[in-house]
């Protein structure tokens, strides 16, 4: 007995017995199921006279099986209490079978003597628990195990154990892939679509000799791969209105032949077209940009609108004024800037007491000189922002361009130059560029006459 507690050793009953008597006639032994009970065993119970469990409260079905040596069996069954509407004592567990198909009965028999285990009704779930019951078949022949795959898992030891001998085995992997992967029957090609019909999925074909540089289309076919100018890959990253800058004095004419570039307006700064306003309120100001747009300015003179408000400091020279008035009774004397302007005598009754009404001018004329010091030197300040200088090429519409092919023959290299650039493949260059081209010989074989032929798209 292995993982089952307290249970004593398994017995069979003579149900049991003779169905091995019947399976070594050739009829089949088939091991069905586990019961399990709360009987308890008396002193007067005979179990080799059971036909079944003497208090049977749950069946389980059998999970895995191990055929040991000398007529010994190894089931195994997994319980859980998901159905127990009860809790019961497990005390009992019989073994039950049939032969054939017929009526099953109890073929083995253990009790845990009053021992066992408790199972809580489902009320109260329980984890799965995995027993394993050992019990004799003897020299029974045609022994069938019946297996519920349901409720069947591996676990680690005999999971390792498969693979171990897996892996083992001669055919395991390699010669069994070798042997599919050569069956000429086992594989089918894909099917090619056609205009009015879709492909099916499926294998590759394999290539002929030579089509390695090939590629497989939708059709079937093996065909050459289509061929794109450089020409045609610069088209496509720089449009007609593409704007590039280099650091170095790069022609892009040269470089590209087949596009057409123009050097861009030197001292200028690129912004983006549209509108946009600066501030907020009153002191908002809205700036619109057209495509094509020029302005500014690298230094500007200052007008007089654009000044900001001010004042200046104002420098006055003083100009001194000074002169005396001295009155007696009879006579007045003045310098500087005093004068007398009549002298009147008027009589008071004797000649001693005759009086002078005197008038007296201040005769002087009075004015400042001021000036105010002029400042700067009336020279245009600068307007532009820290820059560093570089080449700014426009893309414009291409100039007529004509496609060049060049032929090569076998045992000989055919090269053209233009502007400087060798080419021996098909190149692109403007209408009437002058060229210059070559045939090279391998050694031992005579170049050929290079001949131009015109086509027209």
């Amino acid at each position: 007995m292995a993982n089952t507690g307290d249970f004593n050793k398994t017995i069979l009953t003579k149900a049991g017995k003779e169905m091995i008597a019947k399976s070594q006639g050739g009829q089949t032994l088939r091991i069905t199921k586990v019961i399990l009970g709360d009987g308890i065993l008396t002193a007067s119970d005979h179990i080799e006279d059971f036909t079944a469990v003497k208090s049977p409260r749950l069946s389980a079905n059998i999970a895995d099986f191990t055929n040991g040596e000398n007529g010994l069996y190894t089931v195994q069954f997994r319980m859980s209490n998901a159905n127990v509407d009860a809790g019961f004592w497990l005390r009992e567990m019989g073994i039950m079978a049939q032969i054939d198909e017929g009526a099953e009965a109890l073929y083995a028999y253990t009790n845990a003597s009053g021992q066992g285990n408790f199972i809580y009704d489902k009320t109260t779930p329980l984890q799965e628990r995995v027993y394993d019951i050992d019990f004799g078949v003897g020299d029974a022949e045609n022994i069938e195990i019946v297996i519920n795959s349901s409720i069947v898992y591996v676990t680690l030891q005999k999971f390792e154990e498969a693979m171990t001998a897996h892996d083992k085995a001669s055919t395991a992997h390699a010669a069994a892939f070798k042997a599919h992967n050569e069956d000429t029957a086992a594989h089918k090609n894909f099917v090619a679509a056609t205009a009015s019909a879709a492909g099916t999925r499926g294998m590759v074909p394999a290539p002929g000799i030579g089509t390695q540089n090939k590629f497989l289309r939708g059709d079937g076919l093996f065909a050459d791969p289509p061929t794109r100018l450089d020409i045609d890959i610069i088209k496509l990253i720089y449009p007609v209105g593409s704007v590039i800058e280099l650091t170095n004095d790069t022609d892009p004419n040269k470089i590209w032949s087949g596009t057409t570039w123009v050097k861009m307006d030197a001292g200028r700064v690129l912004i983006a077209a549209g509108t946009y306003t600066e501030g907020a309120g009153d002191a908002a100001q809205t700036y619109t940009y057209a495509l094509g747009d020029k302005g500014g300015e690298a230094k500007h003179q200052i007008t007089a609108d654009e000044v900001a408000k001010h004042g200046h400091d104002l420098t006055i020279d003083s100009t001194s004024i000074r002169g005396s008035l001295h009155v007696r009774a009879n006579d007045a004397a003045t310098s500087g800037v005093f004068r007398v302007q009549a002298d009147n005598i008027r009589s008071e009754g004797n000649a001693d007491h005759n009086l002078r009404d005197r008038n007296i001018e201040l005769n002087a004329d009075h004015g400042h000189t001021g000036s105010v010091k002029e400042s700067g030197g009336d020279q245009p300040h600068e307007n532009r922002q820290p820059y560093e200088v570089v080449f700014r090429w426009k893309r414009v519409a291409d100039a007529n361009t004509a496609t060049v092919s060049i032929q090569q023959a076998a045992h000989q290299n055919i090269t053209v130059q233009v502007d400087g650039t060798a080419h021996t493949k098909t190149f692109v260059a403007p209408v009437n560029t002058q060229y210059e081209a070559q045939v090279v010989a391998d050694e031992g074989y005579t170049a050929g006459v290079l001949s131009v032929k015109d086509t027209e798209d």
